[in-house]
């Protein structure tokens, strides 16, 4: 007994230590918390915690067997018209939860354990799983290579396991209590506080299997069946024995293996290594502040997309801090071989906007080559490109649109040669941003705007309402900066303290990075409207801002496909696979 309780120790002691960067740990007081805010959310004060509720798709349960109530995720699993769920794992049932799987199924390996345990339960990772697997005196022993816990001379002996009580009900045959919907992947980051889970973990009181140890020279682990208490030298007759019983029935059966679906899998598998070696060809024409310098990171960290240039335009910088800037976040990347070309120095018309000052993070102050910025000008560059390859770029403007607008001008026809433009910027509410009523973007040149509008093809529009309605949850950016990549770690240096503060408070809103995830991935951009828009220019107030016909009094064509909504959780990926 006194190894079992080493063995509880030393489970304890490494989920305290994996509680420290653990993000997916709920315990009994957070469980509490979150049923609380999905049924009464105007209880709880804390914004940003609700928001997570929501993000997490947390659902209150009711088990048609005992008629209890539990806490449940919703899972992104095609079934049907049927939604699946997942009964939430505590910190404080993890113990239990492991250990019935893994001995009632045989002892199974760290994969089927952890299988069984997902077909039922969420929030519980399976490096968790794998740590108690790795404790396990009797795998440990049947299996060299393992951390061994008993003397050479030993073998152990496991007896029966006490059967976890669980709620056996998990699909969505429940009544539904409370529910707070929203679009996100199921495994999204969990707020988790370390003191929380160092308390849950404290608490963990459940008995631990049965384990003795018998001298013996033969050093043979033998297998106790729990149901008769057949023993067995060998793993593999003994979970054949526990299979064939007449009485085998685990709280937490093996899923059954799906040939076809592994095969389905497999297709799948294939056709996405295919699309890899289609590259999409893509033009990035930015002004390069802060969110650009993501939005071009994440756009060079894809193996589908081909950066054929980085267009610099005048905007948040001038042009020639753009271009630096664009070598220092491709420097970052290792991704210099991309070229680069200095666009238009001033808006068409209005030049009372002349940024001079550069941004202020230190990732912005490391020497760069300026040989490395091409000495064809931006404007001449994309038309070439663009002639090129007619039909098969697509261009993504994430700053003013001046560069488009003159390259237009030069070619007329150079609309109908891109496959694709993707727009950052433009309002649909009449919300301003840099002004009352107008977005930034088209602010700074509402000329080039208006050109580009009127006589451009094949536009996608990110609008600035749409952005700041959609905003990165505080923990999820303070851990997207903290992965101690370079990557992560030039995001970081890219802003002032009050930068970081401010995202770290209420989060952020990665504009261009939006644009760019489109672009990506179509499936991003929810829900889409074709519209007819154009720009003002004129007007005190209303100069730059984006006027839609809504109601299609004007009798036009849509000359543009608006995004109305995105999907966080697939963004949240992207940006996460970005930094690694």
């Amino acid at each position: 007994m006194a190894e079992s309780c080493q063995i509880k120790a030393m489970f304890e002691e490494f989920l305290k230590e994996h509680g420290k960067i653990g993000k997916n740990f709920v315990n009994f007081a957070k469980r509490d918390r979150i049923m609380n805010a999905l049924r009464n959310p105007k209880s709880e004060k804390n914004a940003q915690f609700k928001q997570k509720v929501k993000l997490k798709k947390y659902r209150i349960l009711r088990s048609e067997d005992t008629g209890d109530e539990y806490l449940a995720i919703a899972i992104e699993e095609e079934n049907g018209q049927e939604t699946l769920y997942r009964r939430v794992a505590f910190v404080e049932e993890y113990w239990d939860i492991i250990k019935t799987a893994h001995e009632e199924n045989g002892h199974v390996a760290v994969k089927n354990t952890f299988r069984a345990i997902t077909a039922r339960y969420a929030c519980l990772s399976i490096s968790i799983v794998r740590k108690f697997i790795e404790l396990c005196p009797v795998c440990s022993a049947a299996k060299p290579g393992v951390k061994n816990f008993q003397s050479p001379s030993s073998s152990a002996t496991c007896t029966s396991t006490s059967a976890f009580m669980g709620t056996p009900s998990i699909a969505a045959m429940s009544d539904v209590i409370a529910d707070f919907t929203v679009n996100h992947t199921p495994d999204a980051p969990q707020a988790h506080q370390f003191g929380e889970t160092h308390t849950a973990v404290a608490a963990l009181h459940t008995d631990v299997t049965d384990v003795s140890m018998l001298s013996t020279s033969t050093m043979d682990v033998i297998f106790s069946c729990h149901i008769c208490g057949k023993q067995f030298k060998k793993k593999l007759p003994y979970q054949r024995h526990l299979r064939d019983h007449a009485e085998y029935s685990p709280s937490m059966p093996l899923p059954i293996a799906d040939a076809s679906a592994k095969k389905r899998i497999k297709t799948e598998q294939n056709r996405a290594r295919v699309q890899l070696g289609r590259q999409r060809a893509v033009i990035i024409d930015v002004d390069m502040g802060i969110e650009g310098a993501q939005a071009l990171m994440l756009a060079a960290s894809r193996t589908d997309i081909d950066i054929l240039g980085v267009l610099c335009v005048n905007g948040t910088v001038s042009t020639e801090h753009a271009c630096n800037n664009v070598l220092r976040v491709l420097t970052a990347c290792t991704r210099l071989d991309i070229p680069v070309f200095c666009g238009s120095e001033k808006p068409l018309v209005d030049e009372r906007f002349q940024p001079t000052a550069n941004l202020p993070g230190e990732s912005w102050e490391s020497s760069v080559d300026t040989r490395l910025i091409k000495g064809e000008q931006a404007v001449s560059a994309l038309i070439r490109m663009v002639n090129e390859q007619p039909g098969k770029i697509t261009l993504v403007c994430l700053g003013p649109l001046t560069n488009l607008a003159l390259a237009l001008r030069l070619d007329p026809k150079l609309s109908k040669k891109l496959k694709q433009v993707y727009i950052l910027g433009g309002n649909i509410e009449g919300r301003g941003g840099s002004t009352l009523c107008a977005e930034r973007n088209f602010h700074l040149d509402p000329e080039a705007a208006h050109i580009v509008l009127r006589e451009c093809q094949n536009i996608t529009l990110l609008p600035h309402e749409v952005c700041v309605r959609h905003i990165l949850a505080p923990d999820f950016f303070d851990g997207l900066v903290h992965l101690g990549t370079e990557k992560s770690e030039f995001v970081r240096m890219s802003g002032d303290e009050r930068w970081l503060t401010a995202c770290r408070t209420n989060g952020c809103i990665a504009t261009c990075c939006y644009a760019v995830a489109i672009v990506v991935d179509n499936t991003i951009a929810m829900e889409t409207e074709n519209v007819y828009a154009t720009v003002e220019l004129v007007g005190v107030y209303g100069r730059g801002m984006m006027v839609v016909d809504w109601n299609g009094s004007l009798g036009r064509e849509p000359n543009m496909r608006i995004v109305r909504s995105l999907d966080l959780g697939k963004i949240q990926s992207l940006l996460v696979a970005m930094m690694n």
